[in-house]
């Protein structure tokens, strides 16, 4: 499994910068990838507060202070 050594350091580099931080805005490029992006997705990420990122596997996880978390790879 050669790709986690390097999820698990950028999410540590991420980490550094990213917490406590606000998220100003989210924009969606795509529809979705295997499921459907949920349809508050934006509203519920928008303006929520970086509380911690975490790794499950080969994703990285950025969790919020609304109880959300995008994952992300």
């Amino acid at each position: 499994m050669p790709e986690l050594p390097e999820v698990e350091t950028t999410v540590r580099g991420l980490a550094r910068v990213l917490e406590g931080e606000r998220i100003e805005r989210v924009e969606l490029r795509r529809e979705g990838m295997r499921r459907a992006f949920p349809p508050d997705l934006v509203q519920a990420l928008t303006g929520a507060r970086v509380t911690g990122l975490g790794r499950r596997a080969k994703y990285g996880l950025l969790h919020t202070d609304r109880g959300r978390s995008m994952v992300f790879h």
